[in-house]
């Protein structure tokens, strides 16, 4: 082993050693989600395409409790309402399910108060980000195509082998900051 990587993995041992115990670091209860989230939230959906702002619209977003599931409904101006369900997978782990009730379910990640999805359709890659922050939700979506827009590293240099990255041409941004509408 390398001089310089010992002296990295020194100084990654030192910060974990003076890290707080996993006791000490506080949590959001995992219970408390989705149901915490239920209500409607509403506000501007800001659409960006290429680095410019393209278009705003309105957006809603119900979130209500319906036995063991959650009705996950989203609606854009009044052009479009897509119905979900949430379904929990495994709560402790924070794994959930979007059942988009056509034959598409999707995986989402709950860390802390934030619900992550990623996926790709028709050569896309799509993120996508829900977090609650105190009375509302940031909303966020990124677009990418899966086709990389440049491919750097792989090689070596010294006695160092530095992998191969590939980055990704973000297409499409989307956010919204949606308020409840009653507590």
């Amino acid at each position: 082993m390398s001089a310089k990587k010992m002296m990295l993995l020194m100084a990654i041992l030192a910060l974990w050693a003076c890290s707080p115990t996993q006791k000490s670091i506080k949590k959001p209860p995992m219970d408390v989600f989705p149901t915490d989230w239920a209500g409607i939230w509403k506000g501007d959906l800001d659409i960006y395409k290429n680095g410019q702002l393209s278009q705003s619209l309105p957006m809603t977003l119900t979130i209500l409790p319906q036995g063991d599931s959650i009705q996950w409904t989203i609606q854009y101006d009044t052009l479009s309402t897509r119905p979900y369900t949430l379904k929990s997978v495994d709560k402790k782990k924070g794994i959930y399910l979007v059942d988009e009730h056509n034959s598409i379910q999707l995986e989402s990640y709950l860390f802390g108060q934030k619900l992550l999805s990623q996926y790709t359709v028709m050569g896309n890659q799509i993120t996508i980000m829900e977090e609650k922050k105190d009375n509302t939700i940031l909303f966020e979506v990124i677009m990418s195509k899966n086709e990389p827009v440049s491919i750097t590293g792989g090689q070596k240099i010294g006695e160092e082998d530095i992998p191969e990255v590939k980055t990704y041409p973000v297409k499409i941004y989307q956010r919204a900051i949606l308020h409840t509408l009653a507590p």
